[in-house]
Parts: structure tokens; sequence; C-alpha cells
């Protein structure tokens, strides 16, 4: 494997990069803005290289576009209702940036929109696996959160195989729920999610209200996601996801993705006990690499904890980091091409 580091533009008066890192006939691009995933090149069937995931040629797109295209987000990944929280006896009032009233993905200049430092000596290639490693601060009161954060990142390469693992520590109490943002169509970046088949080890899932905040309802899926289902019977039986799916405890993989037309293969495993899926149902116009996306042109598979769980007794404890505690989270992509 080879990694190679390119200075891609400036972004408030500092350099921003890409690290690409590529095997035969695999390549990944990541940048240091947002710690962001910014493509991947898989093979087809057929031996054809394209890439499968949404993106940005230029670094100033990734803070104006709505998307969170492959983009690492925090402190506190999806919803939080009316943007505020209670934390040992007292009211926090975040950012909000969605619907005018709650926040979204960390606010208005969450981790997505952040520069990220490079870990020099972390980076490199190690036994043959690529690293990228970069940690961002993030100082107390940021968008509103307690005690300053130290978040890092490491993004694991090896071919056909992308894994990222998080972890962070904090000086004060706060809360933290991390994710990567990335788009996925194993078809390609040209078209829709409709034939893809999709495998999620999960059965119950969070209802969501009209701002798509979960109301506390979690019946059990009205299809069977552990055996292939394509998203167009997704779309026809339930509708557009957006929604947070508890993961089952009794199979290590998470989710797959399949594509019948390309013969290519996602399986994603993690360490988190929940994953959003989101079909893309406001991508439609956005420009990704010069093509105009559609509406349900991928799938983002965002492993994490249940959304605006710091307002839900079952489960604030989740999100709750304390100054003796380490967040952990890994998930692992793995890639595979049917002959």
């Amino acid at each position: 494997m080879q990694i190679n580091k390119t200075k891609w533009g400036v972004v408030d008066g500092r350099d921003v990069h890409i690290f690409t890192i590529s095997a035969p006939k695999f390549r990944v691009e990541i940048s240091d803005l947002g710690a962001t995933l910014i493509s991947v090149h898989v093979p087809d069937g057929d031996g054809k290289v394209e890439n499968v995931t949404y993106g940005h040629g230029k670094p100033e797109s990734y803070l104006t576009s709505p998307g969170y295209f492959g983009a690492s987000i925090g402190r506190v990944a999806n919803r939080i209702d009316h943007a505020q929280f209670e934390l040992e006896g007292q009211t926090y009032k975040v950012t909000p940036n969605h619907k005018v009233v709650h926040q979204l993905h960390g606010g208005k200049k969450g981790f997505s929109h952040k520069i990220w430092s490079i870990i020099k000596e972390e980076t490199g290639i190690f036994d043959e696996e690529a690293r990228v490693s970069m940690q961002y601060v993030s100082q107390d009161g940021e968008e509103g959160y307690p005690g300053t954060l130290t978040a890092k990142i490491i993004y694991r390469i090896n071919p056909m195989v992308i894994e990222w693992e998080f972890t962070a520590k904090t000086n004060k109490t706060t809360i933290l729920n991390l994710t990567n943002h990335a788009y996925w169509n194993m078809n390609g970046i040209h078209t829709t999610i409709h034939n893809l088949e999709f495998t999620l080890n999960a059965r119950k899932y969070s209802v969501v209200n009209k701002d798509l905040i979960p109301t506390g309802e979690e019946p059990q899926f009205p299809l069977d996601l552990s055996s292939p289902t394509t998203f167009e019977t997704i779309f026809k039986i339930f509708g557009d996801l957006d929604h947070n799916f508890f993961l089952e405890k009794d199979n290590p993989v998470t989710a797959v993705l399949y594509s019948p037309k390309t013969k290519r293969r996602m399986q994603v495993e993690t360490t988190e006990p929940c994953i959003q899926v989101y079909t893309g149902n406001f991508m439609e116009g956005i420009d990704s690499f010069g093509t105009q996306c559609k509406k349900h042109g991928a799938v983002c598979l965002e492993t994490q904890k249940v959304p605006n769980a710091i307002n839900r007794k079952k489960y604030r404890d989740w999100v709750i980091l304390k100054p003796d505690e380490i967040y952990a989270h890994r998930t692992k992509h793995t890639f595979t091409v049917e002959k």
C-alpha cells in the first residue's frame, strides 16, 4: 500500500490536506477537514474501478453543503430535542441549527467543519497497513457543550478494508455521540439505491416525529431485514428511512449492501449499539464531483448511540462522558466483489 499527502486548499487561513491511500484497484481519500472520508474507489465484477461514496472536489464545498458527505460528526451526532439538556443539575443550551429550535450533528460548526490536527507519528504505513491519525480539541463551551474535549480518530486502511476508531476524553462531564456520515452506493455515484440489496442485523427501530426526533416508541420494523431486501421494497412498504435501529448482539455483522448490477458488496461491523439508516431523502440537487445528486442516490449507515439520548432517561447514560472515562467506538467496512 502507498500513502501520499497533498495540499488541498486553504480554509480559515489554514492549509487543508488530502491523504490518498492506494493499493491495486483500491483507493481511499481522507481529509483533515472534518476528518472526512472523501472517496472510496473499488472494482466491480468486471474489474472496473469506481467511487462508491459521495464527496466534493473542493474543501469549501464541505463548509456550505448541507449533506455532511463523509464527515466525522460531533460532539453529538443526530438531533438534540430543542437544543438543550440537563447534566449534573445544570441546563445546557446548545446551538440550534435544525428546524430553528433543535440541534443537528453538533451545531452550526460541529466537528465536521473543523480542521483536525494530524498526528504525524501515527500516520503512515505500519506493518503494511495505512493509517491516518488526527485529533481535534473542542474547547469548553463550544457550540454550548461543557468541558474541553479531545477527540481522536484513526483511519486504518488495508486492501478493500476501511476501519475507523474514535476515542475521546474530557476534563469535565459532557455528552458525546460520534459517527461518520459517509453516503454509500455500490452501483457508483451516478444512480440511485433502489436495486441495492440491504441486510441489517436489527429488529427494533425508533419511531420519529415530524422533526425526525425519536418519540420513544420502539416497535419491530415491518420488514425482516435479516434477509436481503431491496430499497425499492423498503420504499414501497415503509417509505423513506431516516431512522435509528437497535442492533442485535447475536451477529458481529451489522449491515450488508450488495449491488446485483456491479457485484460489489460492503459489509459493516461496529462496536456501537445502534445505527442510523438514512436513504438520501434530501440529497437531490447537491453537487458531488460534478454530478447532481438524485434523491435516494445513497444510503448512510451511521453507527451511533440512540439519538437524543441525553433527553431520554432510559438512554442518557449511554452518551455521558466523565473525566475519568475514555470514549471508544470502532466501525469497519469490508468490500468484496462477486465474480
